[in-house]
C-alpha cells in the first residue's frame, strides 16, 4: 500500500487497511472454538505485517514532511525579513519624496522670485527706452557722458535680466528633476515592497499547506498504528489460541491412548494375557532422567551440523536420525522413522512434558500415521531438531504450527 496526504488518498489507505483486518481477523470476542487454522494464524500474521509496512511507509514520509515543514519556516522568515527590509526602504523613500517635494517648493518659489526679477528688469528696460533710446540720445545731440551712463546702465541691466533668465530657467529644470526623482523613487520601492509581501504571502501559503500535510499524516499515523496494535494482538490471540487447541487436542490423544491401554490391558488380562496391543504411542517410557540429560547433551553437539536426508551422523542428520542417536546416549533405541518413534513411546500432556521428550508434527491432529518431523524438547518451550534440507541443526521454540504433541521414550 502507497501512502501519501491528502484527504482522498488518507481515505482510501484507511478503507485498504479497515478492509483487511475485518476480512482476515475474526471479532475479538469470537470464540476459540474450533481451534484456528494454519491457514488463519498465517493470514493474521501477514495482515500485521501489511500494517506494519504501511506504518513503516507512513512515517518515512510523515519525517519528509516534517522536514519540508521546518524548510518552509526558514523560508517565511527569511521572506518576513525581507518584506520588512521593503518597507523600511518605501518608508525612506517616501520621506525622500517630501524631502524632494520640499525643495521643489522651495525652487518654485525661487522661480516665482526670478520670474517677479525678469518682469521689473523688462519693466525698466521699458521705461529707459532699451537700446533704441540711447540712439535716439545720440541723434538729438544729448551729451555724450549721459548717453554713455545711460548705456552702461542698459548694457548692465542686461546682464542682469540673462542672468536671471538663466537663473529662472535652471530652477525650472532643478524643480522638474526633484519632482520626477522623487515620484520615481516612491514608485520603484512601493512596486519592491509589492513584490516582498507578495513572496511572503506565498510562501505562507505554503507552509499553511505543509502544516496541513504534516497534521494529516500525523492523525493517519496514529490510526494506522491502532490497526497495527490490533492486528499484532489479534495474530497473537489467534497463534495462542491453535497452540491451545493443539495442546488439547494431544491432552486429549493422550488421554484417550491411556484409556485404550486400559482397556487393552483390562482384555489381555480376561483373555490370559491374549491379544493384539493398541497401536499409536502404545508403549510405555522405558528412558531415565539421566538418559534424557545424555541425549540433550548429545543433540547440543551437533548443533550447527547440515540436514541430509536419511542421515543418522556422525557430521550429519535429518529429524528422526538426530533424535535416534541422541537416545541411543541416553540408553534407549528408537526407529529411524518419525512414526515409528512416536509409536514405540508414551504420549504425554504439555503439562506433563520435561526435558528429553520427544516433540512430533503431523498434518492431521487425529491420526498419528501424518506424522512428519520430530525434535527432542529441552525445556523452557524450546527444542532441537534437524528441520529440512538447505538448515542445520538448530535451538529454536516449539512452534504451533502442525504441534501433534509430546511422547516419551
Amino acid at each position: 500500500m502507497r501512502l501519501r496526504a491528502g484527504s482522498r488518498t488518507t481515505t482510501a489507505a484507511l478503507a485498504a487497511v479497515g478492509a483487511l483486518l475485518l476480512v482476515v481477523l475474526p471479532a475479538s470476542g469470537a470464540t476459540a472454538e474450533p481451534t484456528p487454522s494454519a491457514g488463519e494464524v498465517a493470514a493474521a500474521r501477514a495482515a500485521a505485517r501489511s500494517v506494519a509496512a504501511d506504518v513503516g511507509v507512513l512515517e518515512a514520509q510523515l519525517a519528509q514532511a516534517q522536514a519540508r515543514l521546518d524548510a518552509l519556516g526558514a523560508a517565511v522568515a527569511e521572506a518576513a525579513e525581507a518584506y520588512n527590509g521593503a518597507v523600511y526602504e518605501l518608508e525612506r523613500a517616501r520621506a525622500a519624496a517630501a524631502a524632494a517635494a520640499a525643495r521643489a517648493a522651495a525652487a518654485g518659489v525661487d522661480l516665482d522670485a526670478a520670474r517677479r526679477d525678469v518682469g521689473r528688469l523688462a519693466a525698466a528696460s521699458y521705461k529707459m527706452g532699451g537700446s533704441l533710446g540711447g540712439m535716439a540720445a545720440f541723434a538729438s545731440g544729448q551729451q555724450a557722458s549721459s548717453v554713455l551712463g545711460t548705456a552702461a546702465t542698459l548694457e548692465a541691466l542686461g546682464r542682469r535680466q540673462d542672468a536671471v533668465l538663466d537663473r529662472v530657467r535652471v530652477q525650472g529644470v532643478v524643480t522638474e528633476v526633484l519632482r520626477r526623482q522623487a515620484s520615481d523613487a516612491v514608485a520603484e520601492q512601493q512596486a519592491a515592497a509589492d513584490r516582498a509581501a507578495a513572496a511572503k504571502a506565498a510562501v505562507e501559503a505554503r507552509v499553511e499547506d505543509q502544516a496541513g500535510q504534516v497534521s494529516e499524516l500525523t492523525a493517519l499515523r496514529t490510526v494506522l498504528r491502532g490497526q497495527l496494535a490490533q492486528a499484532l494482538s489479534r495474530s497473537s490471540e489467534l497463534a495462542e489460541a491453535r497452540r491451545a487447541g493443539l495442546a488439547r487436542a494431544a491432552q486429549e490423544r493422550a488421554a484417550a491412548e491411556r484409556r485404550a491401554r486400559a482397556a487393552a490391558r483390562e482384555a489381555r488380562e480376561r483373555a490370559g494375557g491374549g491379544g493384539t496391543p493398541v497401536r499409536g504411542g502404545s508403549s510405555s517410557s522405558r528412558g531415565t532422567a539421566a538418559g534424557a540429560a545424555t541425549a540433550i547433551d548429545f543433540a547440543r553437539a551437533q548443533l550447527g551440523e547440515p540436514y541430509v536426508y536419511a542421515a543418522a551422523g556422525p557430521d550429519s542428520w535429518d529429524c528422526s536420525g538426530l533424535t535416534m542417536m541422541a537416545w541411543r546416549a541416553g540408553g534407549v533405541d528408537l526407529p529411524h522413522w518419525s512414526v515409528a518413534q512416536y509409536d514405540v513411546s508414551k504420549p504425554v500432556s504439555a503439562a506433563e512434558v520435561r526435558p528429553g521428550d520427544l516433540v512430533f508434527f503431523a498434518h492431521d491432529p487425529a491420526d498419528f500415521r501424518s506424522i512428519y518431523h520430530v525434535g527432542l524438547y529441552v525445556g523452557d518451550g524450546m527444542m532441537i531438531d534437524a528441520p529440512h534440507p538447505g538448515a542445520t541443526v538448530r535451538l529454536t521454540d516449539v512452534y504451533a504450527f502442525e504441534f501433534y504433541g509430546f511422547a516419551r521414550p
